[in-house]
């Protein structure tokens, strides 16, 4: 009898291991992120795939991403959904002086070999009321394989001392630490399936806008997406586990109020985007808010298949 491979053992451990009710009961809601994370990454292990190249919305590209759509040279599947991927050949090489330059930019990101860095070095000069000189340092790693992405990018900018938003660690500042990273995050890709973990700007709405659903606006955050794409659909979900907070928690019918410190807060989204063709495409989001004193992940809520009104309405779950 032939000797099963490590995958295989795994996989049969894990499918043992959820038929025990025992098991299922007491596993929590993270626990139960962690161990279909890793199921999935064991099954991404089957056949190779295109690994995800993700094209960052703070890079200069988009402008040029924004005119190729707006003039129906080059429209993604998705056009609602950014980041693009430097796979969807938006920016075709050898079309023009432009192409070439974002084509041989993003090679420094991206190149042929499995691991690549890339080191950026930016002093600018800006005027407002004065005029004032500040650096900006950025420096990225990526690995990519058969169904992977690694990515590392971590950025030291003069301008976050100077950002009344950036909730980062100043008291070097007047030094020279002032920096945070930027990018973060494993992608795994399996087929039709796409799954994200980590930090990195995404914006679902027109290209260069914010949207105000979700965009690149606050500063990244760790977040979980996960999204599923047949053909010219794709059905995506987002979670996140925000600041806690302190919040007045208000009792209903009584209406008593209760301080809470430290309270959770949590966001959630799932999306629908559908290409009926290039120049028709449209995007059904549904977003909520909940959280509360030690409140967990609510499973119900991270079903991408339920309707969140609803949830709350029939179910008497406690979200915005």
């Amino acid at each position: 009898m032939p000797k099963a491979s490590l995958r295989d053992r795994m996989t049969f451990t894990f499918t043992h291991i959820i038929k025990h009710k025992a098991f299922l009961n007491n596993l929590t809601g993270k626990r139960l992120i962690i161990y279909w994370t890793l199921f999935l990454f064991i099954v991404s292990t089957v056949h190779a795939q295109n690994p995800a190249q993700y094209l960052y919305l703070d890079e200069s590209v988009y402008p040029y991403i924004d005119y190729l759509i707006n003039s129906g040279k080059s429209i993604p599947d998705f056009v609602f959904s950014q980041p693009y991927e430097k796979n969807e050949n938006l920016i075709k090489p050898n079309e023009n002086k432009s192409s070439d330059f974002f084509e041989k930019y993003w090679e420094n990101f991206y190149s042929e070999k499995n691991l690549s860095g890339q080191l950026q070095v930016d002093d600018r000069v800006n005027y407002t009321n004065t005029i004032f000189n500040r650096y900006k340092l950025a420096g990225s790693l990526h690995f990519t394989d058969d169904n992977i992405t690694l990515a590392n990018r971590t950025i030291v900018d003069q301008d976050y001392k100077h950002d009344p938003l950036f909730a980062g660690d100043l008291s070097e500042s007047e030094n020279w630490l002032y920096g945070r990273v930027n990018d973060a995050y494993i992608n795994l890709r399996f087929n039709r399936l796409n799954l994200f973990f980590g930090r990195m700007h995404r914006n679902w709405g027109p290209v260069n806008s914010n949207s105000l659903i979700l965009s690149n606006n606050p500063y990244t955050y760790d977040h979980f997406l996960f999204s599923y794409t047949f053909e010219k659909v794709k059905l995506s979900l987002i979670f996140t586990h925000l600041e806690n907070l302190n919040a007045i928690e208000l009792k209903y019918p009584s209406f008593e109020q209760n301080i809470i410190l430290n309270a959770r807060k949590y966001m959630v989204g799932h999306r629908l985007d559908i290409n009926f063709y290039d120049n028709f495409q449209i995007a059904l989001t549904e977003m909520a808010m909940y959280g509360g004193a030690n409140r967990d992940i609510e499973l119900a809520l991270f079903n991408p298949m339920n309707f969140y009104y609803a949830l709350q309405r029939n179910d008497k779950k406690a979200i915005s």
